[in-house]
Formats: C-alpha cells, structure tokens, sequence
C-alpha cells in the first residue's frame, strides 16, 4: 500500500464507473498518454516555466484521475499548483514522490493487464 494508505489505482472505483471490460482499454490508454509526462514535468522544473509545469502536471492529473490513482493524482494536482505560482524548489522536491508514486501505478496496471492476457 501507498504511504496514504490506498492502493495505487482504486480498481473497485473504477469498475463502478465503467464497465469492467473497458478497463484494459482504459489502463493501455494511460500508458500511452503518460508516457512522457514526467519528463516533460521535471523539464518544466528545471527551465522554470512555470505555465508548463501547470499544464504537464494538469494533464497528468487529469489521466491519474481517469485511472482512479488517488495518491498520485494529488500529488499532481499540487505540482500544478506550484507551476500557477513558480515555485520551483518546492515542485523540485515533490517530483521524486511523485514519480515513485507514479511508478506504483504503472506497476499495478501491467501486473492487471498481464492477468488479463
């Protein structure tokens, strides 16, 4: 379990809001879309630019939320947060939370897809 106490992905969350044959499609989909999330964010960290951390962070909250990872779509809503008021070092110390969370979630998704195959 995550540091907050909850899974990575909230699974039973998520099946209720879809059908359960959908989820598959929906993990493949967030692989797809994140997979240059973080790089994009920690690129945004160290060029200050403060509008696209907002909008990487945004974006991977927005796809953390479509999964039903909690955790990690908190953390992310606090690094957009940080790129609506630049603050870098602090965006700087929560990417490394982030990404560990992160890489929970994709975990938790390719043990699911595999059970599925």
């Amino acid at each position: 379990m995550s540091e907050l106490g909850l899974e990575p992905i909230m699974l039973a969350d998520l099946i209720e809001e879809i059908d359960e044959d959908m989820v598959p499609i929906v993990f493949e989909s967030f692989l797809e879309d994140t997979a240059e999330n973080l790089e994009a964010i920690e690129k945004a960290i160290s060029d200050a630019k403060g509008d696209q951390l907002r909008k990487q962070a945004h974006k991977l909250k927005g796809c953390l939320i479509s999964v039903r990872a909690q955790n990690a779509s908190l953390l992310a809503k606090k690094l957009e947060s940080y790129g609506d008021s630049s603050e870098f070092a602090a965006a700087g110390s929560l990417i490394a939370e982030l990404r560990a969370e992160y890489d929970k979630v994709i975990e938790f998704i390719k043990s699911y897809l595999a059970k599925q195959a």
